[in-house]
Formats: C-alpha cells, structure tokens, sequence
C-alpha cells in the first residue's frame, strides 16, 4: 500500500444494484422488490426514486460496520451505477472511484472470491454473522486520490454523503437564500407551476419553498439536490447562473 492510502480507514459504497435477488440471507433468495439485506437506502437519481446498497466497511479487518448478524452472500451487478470512497478515521474523502464519471468499473477491493482476476461489473463478497467478509484484500486498484478542483469546495466535499442525516427545515441559511431567490420573481411567476414530477404532480416556487421548511420527504430531495447542485457548480468554477 503506497503512502496515499496509509490514512484511509472505510470503504464507503453507494451502489445501484441490478438484481437484488442476487444476494442471498441465510440460504434464501433476497426479495427484489423489498431486498431485506441491511443498508438498503431509498433515493433520487435522476429524476426517479431507486434503491441504493450503502454499507461502510472496516478497511484493515475487513468488516462491515453495523451488520445485523446474518449469513448473506452477494453477487451484485452494478453498471455504471456506484459511487464508491476511501475515508480516513474521520469519514473524510481520502480517494475514490466513481461509476458516475461513466467509465470506472466496480474496484477490485470489492470482488471478494480469492480470484487473480476482478469481473469488474460485480460486488461479490460472502458476509458472516459477525461482519466478516471471505477472502477480503486491501487492494485499492482503480481509486484516485481526491483532489478538489476548487479551495472552496474542500469544506463541502463530503457533505452529500451527509445530507441525509440533516433537518433541511431547521437550515435558516438554506431557506433565506431559497427565499431570497423567489422572492425576486414576480408574483404570477411564484405561483405558477415550476416543477411537475414523473408521477404529475406539480409545485409552485412557494410550494417548493413550503415543503423545505415542512422537512417534508419532497422537500429534503429538493434541498439535497440544491446543495449538490451548488457543489457541483463550484467545483467547476462556476460562480453565476441565469434564471
């Protein structure tokens, strides 16, 4: 292991899973509409709600942090779907490899059969009672350092990962701006449907606003995709937007 990774401590995966049915507990075929292995996380991507596989794994003793004390074996197809980070002790980004960018493959820490070679599009791993994943490797193949292409963007690298644990409602700074925003439009443009969902329905800029300060599950999506927009914007050095 080279001096850039000496520091990192988890294995933090968001995958999209293809075919939860793949992974089995204790002997039996998980559901595929309603998967029972721990750490299945409901959220947005792309416009749609998915289910994502987001468990943090021990990196030296090969580990998964929390597990709830069943036998499960996984074979999980992910494509172009995973996000995955190297954290330090802090849960601070150290590197990753990130399916997002469309071109990296599962890493090959993941692929856990005692192999020479990784399938690439495969979380594969058997997990025991205690945590304990089979024929784990520290291999960090395929992760590149984390650099932040901006200064600014350093404090805010790994807030996404965060948003889930926050109360958007109680987030005065968010909402002044949010207000701010609206407030500059007129009063026709407020009250006019601005954003329809896949399922129809349709929200007003106040509506929107309303739902953030309610904390309401439509709300968090809508803050949370703020904020990772405003994250994105800044690491690429874009300070403006139009309306």
């Amino acid at each position: 292991m080279t001096d850039k990774f000496k520091n990192v401590k988890y294995l933090k995966i968001d995958a999209g899973v293809r075919y939860w049915e793949d992974a089995s507990i204790n002997g039996v075929p998980d559901d595929k509409e309603n998967p029972k292995i721990p750490f299945v996380v409901e959220r947005e991507f792309r416009g749609e709600m998915k289910k994502y596989w987001q468990p943090l794994i021990d990196v030296d003793n090969g580990t998964v942090v929390n597990w709830t004390g069943i036998e499960a074996y996984i074979h999980y197809k992910v494509c172009d779907d995973g996000h995955y980070e190297l954290l330090d002790e802090n849960m601070n980004i150290v590197a990753i490899a990130d399916d997002w960018k469309g071109g990296s493959y599962v890493p090959t820490i993941l692929d856990c059969t005692g192999a020479k070679e990784s399938y690439g599009d495969y979380i594969i791993m058997t997990v025991h009672k205690d945590g304990k994943i089979d024929y784990w490797n520290k291999d960090f193949k395929g992760f590149e350092v984390y650099k932040p292409t901006k200064e600014v963007v350093c404090g805010l690298c790994d807030l996404p990962k965060r948003l889930s644990y926050l109360n958007f409602g109680d987030s005065n700074l968010l909402k002044d701006a949010l207000k701010k925003w609206i407030d500059n439009h007129s009063d026709d443009d407020q009250n006019a449907p601005y954003l329809t969902t896949f399922t129809g329905k349709s929200y007003t800029l106040k509506h929107i606003y309303k739902e953030i300060c309610d904390d309401t599950d439509f709300g968090r999506r809508m803050a949370s995709n703020i904020i990772s927009l405003t994250i994105d914007l800044l690491s690429r050095g874009k300070k403006t937007v139009q309306d």
